[in-house]
């Protein structure tokens, strides 16, 4: 069986896991897996044969958003590297953040973070009345995103498009044109790298800024004389 029909072939099994992940019950975490590896044999014959990975997956898998490919072939590696890594997951976000402690490239344990210095914030309870703050174990925004893992933000607004183009534009403009080109070339199809540069082209082209002529301006009212 040539390499296109092998990927051909696992286009049905692929789109069954997929919706059983999808669907949210107990047994999501065990589909997402099963969709993960499904998709990196996919994945490893669509390349031998030569295509781009990206674009035989929009054009045979378009439901299946390139963060969720990622993410679900993530998991799947993880499985099949460290034996029960999730075993004591019970959902996929959990077995996201359980990825996250490891190395992608080692698949050992990152070491632990330092703890930062936490900085004493003035009581908002009344001195006058003797009340103390309120207490609460509620985590705020930032902490609470600060714990979970680049791909697990992206996964829980990976639905709502708007959100995910404002994040992009604020997450862009904090970074510097080199940042986002290494960005760009380690995550893109070298076919869609091209298609942002003829689309930058274009852009230039139509703001370029019209440059001051060196030839002097004839004065207003004055015609040219022949020689």
């Amino acid at each position: 069986m040539a390499n296109s029909d092998k990927a051909q072939s696992l286009i049905t099994p692929i789109i069954t896991a997929y919706t059983g992940a999808a669907a949210g019950e107990s047994s999501a975490l065990k589909h997402a897996l099963e969709c993960g590896s499904l998709l990196n044999r996919a994945m490893e014959t669509v390349k031998a044969d030569g295509d781009k990975w990206g674009r035989w997956r929009k054009k045979n898998l378009p439901d299946v958003q390139e963060e969720t490919d990622k993410v679900y072939r993530r998991l799947a590696i993880a499985s099949e590297k460290i034996e029960a890594i999730f075993a004591d997951c019970k959902s996929i976000r959990d077995a996201i953040a359980k990825a996250a402690k490891y190395d992608l490239k080692t698949w050992e344990l990152k070491p632990p973070k330092p703890e930062k210095p936490s900085k004493a914030k003035p009581a908002s309870g009344s001195t006058a009345t003797g009340q103390a703050p309120p207490v609460t174990d509620t985590p705020t925004l930032e902490q609470a995103l600060k714990d979970k893992a680049g791909d697990e933000i992206l996964i829980a607004i990976s639905d709502d498009e708007e959100k995910l183009e404002e994040v992009a534009k604020a997450s862009i403009g904090k970074l510097t044109p080199k940042q986002v080109c290494a960005i760009l070339t380690e995550t893109w199809e070298q076919e869609d790298i091209q298609k942002l540069q003829q689309g930058l082209s274009i852009f230039l082209v139509n703001n370029k800024k019209s440059e001051p002529s060196s030839l002097p301006k004839r004065p207003v009212g004055q015609q040219a004389t022949a020689n």
